[in-house]
């Protein structure tokens, strides 16, 4: 039997994220942790756990960053890559995701087994939530299909993209990909909508799987993701102990500040001007070799990775507003590098001629690719491979965040997800009112903009998982009755 004073804390959505949340509270709580998953993955023992991304997959895309990357123990960030060493499944830095969903199943069990001979409680419920609700003394109720669970002191949320519509546009959705290749195979001209990193798996798929026809990818600004650089650089001027100084910043300030980066390590500025003029060839961002793009590309990845997140939390509203407009679609593409191998794969297809990145695309009309000056392309075949990452909460048709914002538990963030206070992760109320609930994630993009790695989204979960318990020991101790004195009095 649980104790009086047990944490009781759901975990809504169990991938990647929502599992290396269970395990960060696994280690850092007391025995008196009950502990309730919900996922409806559960139902099948082949998918618990694994994520949308990670199920198997004939085509088998491979993960966009190294295993060195992908641990989900934030207490151990070699776990992953040592597990693939002693698995002896596949060589190389770059494994498929199949293979990373059983690291994934695999870290699950092992979440399992540490429970056994523990004093709270683990449930796996699998089912999806619907629906959160707070009652007077601020404890949560969670309603799935089918049942509802009561009495939780703290909520995470790790619902990923999964909590809304993951395509925008017309087109057969990119996942499951082996379904989608498979339909596509028999189609002459393939068109894919998007040119981020799941146009890339696409564009992989269709050709791993020996496809002879043609592809076109297609976007507003035609930008492809470049492949991943070995070689960090480690930045010296934008720093996250630089950021740590300053009360605000603007995106002028910002560029500057990027710029003097460049200017330090001896990197020239005219590869992005040149991407932002268009006049950089898919060739251009594909090749490696130690040049001018490889060293930009370790810049800007390195700069994501350490002071990003800082940046974004400081700067603006105009100058964020300014940076989704014009820089988002650049950034994404430089800082979400897909693995060199895949690059070499695209370039050759794309010198071949079966493959055509095409810039300015507009709409889909009667299923054609619509461009500027109402050019038109006839394809056969459309696939779509865009992400609703722009998108706010409010427009996500999802019971769970319906309930969470028309219950006064959540607000919409201006630029996505949901309100959170920055570092802790806390859902923010509303009219500000403190929330036991946190967001893992995507959900956090508004505040944090860089989401999408998960090397990223793991280093806010021991944040709020601190945050929970510190906040869950002082409401205890708030209700504790004041110790007595020697005397007795």
């Amino acid at each position: 039997m649980s104790s009086p004073n047990a944490i009781r804390v759901a975990v809504i959505g169990v991938g990647a994220a929502g599992l290396a949340t269970a395990l960060t509270l696994t280690d850092r709580s007391p025995d008196t942790l009950d502990l309730t998953l919900f996922d409806p993955s559960f139902r099948d023992p082949e998918l618990s756990a694994r994520g949308l991304a990670y199920t198997e997959d004939h085509i088998e895309p491979l993960l966009n960053a190294p295993a060195t990357m992908m641990s989900i123990r934030v207490e151990d960030a070699s776990d992953f890559s040592r597990w693939v060493r002693h698995s002896s499944i596949h060589p190389g830095p770059y494994v498929p995701r199949s293979v990373f969903g059983d690291y994934l199943a695999e870290c699950f069990e092992m979440l399992k087994r540490r429970w056994v001979g523990r004093a709270g409680t683990l449930h796996c419920v699998p089912s999806r939530v619907i629906s959160v609700t707070r009652n007077e003394r601020d404890l949560y109720s969670l309603s799935t299909e089918t049942a509802r669970f009561d009495q939780f002191d703290v909520v995470f949320l790790c619902v990923g993209w999964g909590c809304q519509d993951e395509t925008v546009g017309d087109g057969v959705p990119a996942y499951p990909l082996a379904d989608t290749i498979l339909h596509a195979m028999a189609a002459s001209h393939v068109g894919v909508i998007g040119t981020g990193l799941t146009a890339i798996d696409v564009a992989r798929g269709l050709l791993s799987h020996g496809y002879r026809g043609r592809i076109t990818i297609a976007s507003r600004r035609g930008v492809l993701p470049g492949p991943r650089v070995t070689e960090p650089i480690a930045p010296v001027v934008l720093t996250r102990a630089l950021l740590a100084q300053m009360k605000s910043l603007d995106l002028r300030q910002l560029l500057q500040l990027v710029e003097r980066e460049a200017q330090e390590h001896g990197i020239s500025l005219e590869v992005p001007i040149r991407l932002l003029r268009h006049e950089t060839s898919p060739e251009g961002s594909l090749r490696t070799g130690g040049g001018a793009e490889d060293r930009w590309r370790a810049l800007l990845v390195s700069l994501c990775d350490e002071a990003m997140a800082d940046a974004w939390h400081l700067l603006d509203n105009l100058s964020r507003r300014v940076f989704r407009r014009w820089l988002h679609p650049y950034f994404q593409a430089w800082c979400n590098p897909m693995p060199p191998t895949t690059a070499a794969m695209i370039e050759h297809a794309w010198e071949s001629g079966q493959i055509q990145v095409r810039s300015r695309f507009r709409r889909v009309d009667d299923g054609a690719l619509v461009f500027d000056n109402a050019e038109r392309e006839e394809v056969d075949f459309l696939i779509s491979a865009r992400l609703g990452a722009d998108e706010s909460v409010a427009d996500m048709n999802s019971p769970l965040m319906r309930s969470l914002i028309e219950g006064g538990l959540a607000m919409c963030d201006d630029f996505g997800g949901l309100r959170v206070n920055y570092g802790s992760w806390q859902v923010v109320g509303a009219s500000g009112a403190r929330v036991s609930l946190y967001a893992i994630g995507s959900l956090a993009q508004g505040a944090r903009y860089y989401v999408n790695a998960l090397d990223s989204i793991l280093r806010t979960i021991p944040e709020a998982v601190d945050d929970a318990l510190r906040r869950h020991d002082a409401a205890v101790q708030s209700m504790s009755p004041p110790a007595r004195s020697s005397d007795g009095r």
